[in-house]
């Protein structure tokens, strides 16, 4: 396949028009009015004060007490007033520093954040073998995102590297991302311990004064459903939640399994547990940044299985973005997901299904919009570059369209006149380098042509920009001092951690 001349970022024409802020103009697409989205959270509180919801966790429950709340074993519930509280205190948005500073990121409103897959255990490498993810494909794929102007955050845990022992492996992700990247990440969110890591590795980075008045990292904590937050997600939270580092609070949710089988009982369902979850995150550190946290999936009645990109997860997600923004909060949102077990027309068609309308509700952070397939089982190398056109196309939609006097293009229309055609005239002489978004694996050409030059597939080129991509990749750099110090960290911890594969 022929080279293709390497777009400059900052130019419109690049696959996105933006570096580290994405702003999107057009309305957002709403399904439920005002008045319904209150229905819904009044509902939620509801759940809260009379069902109330586990904390299977020592410490949050001492905590809870102390504040005054009804503490039954395990079963914690709120009063509506504690929560609208607890929710005054959070942020409507938040910057999500970068190593780089040009890469930082607003969250929140009409901002939005792109980062790829998360915590696939396989991959689906460039072969089309499917086998255990590497280290090795880890920095392989944060360096495709280093490269993707689509995507402006580098994500977490892109895929789970087991070839390194599972208390350790946490330190070689948060370095990966500290060292091949300059743009915004996750932080890990397995144990206490890790939280911890990745917090000392962003203060020798960042600098500790910086850490504590700035957000540097954005970390993901699932509920467990129906309305239960565990020890688990609790001790690495707290870590965060202390550091004043942003926390998505996100119901992890098969409905009709772990929510009622109703799209309505779904969302009221999800809008309680996010609420106790950032209810105890304001607990903990007061004025803390918080996300709601959305993804949802539909549980096959007949299999048990999962139902990506069907109407009633798209509900789910409009309505719950627009409940989030009326509570003020920034919401979480996921991309591209399929249960496809190869990169063909269903993962095609539920990809976009799952995103689109998401994209459009108006989500402020997103995961999983490159690679997924298979249930995030695994994370596929194909599909991660066919991804990224098909994110940047839905950017562009997003980013709206100019109406300054030129776009109009009175005098073009005027000089063309009647029955002549535009190729020609000076307005689109001027423009047509920058006028479309020109994809790097879309057939443009006719089938005469295709037929000459060997018939070659989406796969095949697909295949060859991944090649090319990692080719490219352009080391963001790393003071050495940074550098030598992170090292020396990573090596202390992984004398005193054990090594477990499994």
């Amino acid at each position: 396949m022929a080279r293709r001349k390497r777009r400059n970022e900052k130019d419109v024409s690049s696959p996105s028009v933006m570096l580290s802020n994405f702003e999107k103009k057009v309305p957002h697409y709403d399904i439920i009015d005002d008045e319904q989205a209150d229905d819904f959270i009044e509902r939620a509180l509801q759940i809260l004060e009379k069902t109330g919801c586990d904390f299977r966790d020592e410490k949050a429950l001492a905590q809870w007490k102390d504040a005054g709340l009804s503490v039954e074993n395990e079963r914690v519930r709120f009063s509506a007033d504690y929560i609208r509280d607890a929710l005054s205190k959070v942020p409507g948005s938040y910057t999500h520093h970068a190593r780089n500073p040009e890469r930082s990121a607003k969250v929140g409103g009409r901002h939005m954040l792109f980062g790829p897959s998360y915590g696939s255990p396989f991959v689906r490498d460039i072969g089309g073998e499917r086998r255990y993810a590497t280290i090795d494909d880890f920095h392989k794929m944060l360096k495709i995102t280093q490269m993707s102007p689509a995507l402006n955050c580098g994500g977490g845990t892109v895929v789970e590297p087991v070839d390194i022992p599972v208390p350790k492996r946490h330190l070689d992700m948060t370095y990966a991302h500290l060292r091949y990247s300059d743009k915004p990440f996750m932080g890990s969110i397995s144990s206490q311990t890790q939280a911890e890591d990745c917090m000392t590795m962003c203060k020798l980075s960042f600098g500790e004064d910086f850490v504590h008045n700035n957000v540097v990292t954005t970390s993901l904590f699932n509920c467990t459903s129906p309305l239960v937050w565990d020890t688990t997600m609790l001790d690495a939270m707290r870590i965060y939640a202390r550091h004043n580092q942003a926390i998505i609070l996100s119901p992890f949710i098969m409905t009709g399994a772990s929510t009622p089988i109703t799209v309505a009982g779904t969302i009221v369902q999800i809008v309680a547990e996010a609420l106790a979850g950032i209810a105890y995150v304001q607990l903990v550190q007061p004025g803390c940044p918080c996300l709601f946290g959305l993804t949802t999936t539909i549980t096959s009645m007949k299999t048990g299985g999962v139902l990506y990109g069907s109407a009633e997860a798209n509900q789910v997600s409009c309505a719950g973005s627009k409940i989030a923004r009326r509570l003020g909060l920034p919401i979480r949102m996921t991309g591209f997901k399929t249960n496809a077990m190869e990169v063909d027309i269903e993962a095609g068609y539920q990809s976009i299904q799952s995103f689109m309308m998401p994209a459009l509700a108006g989500g402020n952070f997103f995961t999983h919009c490159a690679g997924w397939i298979e249930s995030a089982l695994s994370t596929c190398y194909l599909k991660y570059i066919t991804d990224l056109e098909q994110l940047t196309i839905i950017q562009r939609l997003m980013a709206g369209f100019d109406m300054a006097e030129d776009d109009f293009a009175m005098d073009a229309i005027d000089e063309v006149g009647p029955g002549s055609i535009y190729f020609g005239c000076d307005h689109t002489q001027k423009r047509f380098r920058s006028a479309f978004y020109d994809p790097d694996l879309q057939t443009t050409i006719t089938y005469e042509q295709w037929d000459e030059e060997g018939r070659s597939s989406v796969t095949e080129r697909a295949l060859a920009l991944i090649s090319q991509k990692i080719e490219e990749y352009e080391d963001p750099g790393i003071d050495p001092g940074l550098d030598e110090a992170l090292l020396e960290y990573m090596k202390r911890r992984n004398a005193e951690l054990p090594d477990i594969l499994i």
